[in-house]
């Protein structure tokens, strides 16, 4: 009898322990642990419970990591979204339209138009990789597109490379950008353009029938180094005349790399 009350108050003890760490755990507190030094059931219950308990702590702490990495990815997407211009625009004769849609919650792909004196800009990018450091360098290529559009106008070729030293000193060589830029006179229809390694537009001439697949025209007489890769580069450009009714269709690799249904380019 001596050895059986020993025994259950042993037991007791332990169990009672148990009891409390486990309302310790509904209350929060996953750092919890029990040391009870039994074999037997309650030894296999204790060390299942600090196992438990372990997991839950570590599942925990990657949920909060996990809830704060998607409110700044959130908060970065915000940003980003004000980098984009409206997506439908008429200035002077020329007419834009325009979509993006990022294949996740950031990204490197960015575009934008704008107006200096007679000339209208159209800018496109791509930065290398996905999430918030590509972002990040579309919002640094951003501000550098508005300073160069408030200055007075000059050759796009020297527009690219003055964003090209920027993104240099931004990146540090460690990201790069494909880029192209195109410069419309209003008044005459001649476009100016300069590309740095990026999918190059197609030229559409108007046409009154269905467009046909050599229709398109690829804009690819120059084609200079990325952005980002050195900083001395000089940018070749290239003109094209533009006639009433004439289309130029700008996108980046996310369009190449739409598949049909059945697997298809």
């Amino acid at each position: 009898m001596v050895f059986a009350v020993i025994a259950s108050g042993s037991m007791t003890f332990a169990l009672s322990r148990l009891s409390v760490a486990t309302q310790k755990i509904a209350s929060g507190d996953f750092d919890v642990r029990v040391d009870i030094q039994t074999g037997g059931e309650i030894g296999l219950l204790a060390t299942g419970f600090n196992a438990m308990a372990v997991e839950v702590s570590r599942l925990m702490r990657e949920t909060a990591d996990k809830a704060r990495m998607e409110s700044e990815l959130a908060t970065a997407k915000a940003v980003q979204d004000t980098l984009f211009p409206e997506p439908n625009a008429t200035i002077g004769p020329v007419e834009i339209s325009g979509h993006y849609t990022s294949a996740s919650e950031c990204g490197g792909d960015w575009w934008h138009y704008c107006e200096n004196g007679d000339y209208v800009y159209i800018w496109i990018g791509d930065a290398t990789g996905h999430g918030a450091p590509a972002a990040l360098l579309t919002s640094a290529a951003r501000a550098v597109a508005s300073v160069i559009t408030q200055a007075p106008p000059m050759p796009v070729g020297e527009c690219l490379g003055i964003l090209n030293r920027a993104i240099c000193e931004s990146s540090k060589g460690k990201m790069m950008m494909t880029f192209f830029l195109a410069i419309i006179d209003k008044n005459n229809g001649w476009l100016s353009y300069s590309n740095a390694s990026h999918e190059p537009p197609f030229l559409l001439r108007k046409n009154d029938g269905e467009p046909k697949r050599d229709d398109f025209l690829p804009m690819n007489e120059v084609n200079n180094p990325r952005l980002g890769e050195r900083t001395d580069h000089e940018y070749k450009q290239a003109m094209v005349q533009l006639a009433p009714g004439d289309t130029v269709v700008f996108y980046t690799d996310g369009v190449v790399d739409v598949k049909s249904p059945e697997g298809k380019s």
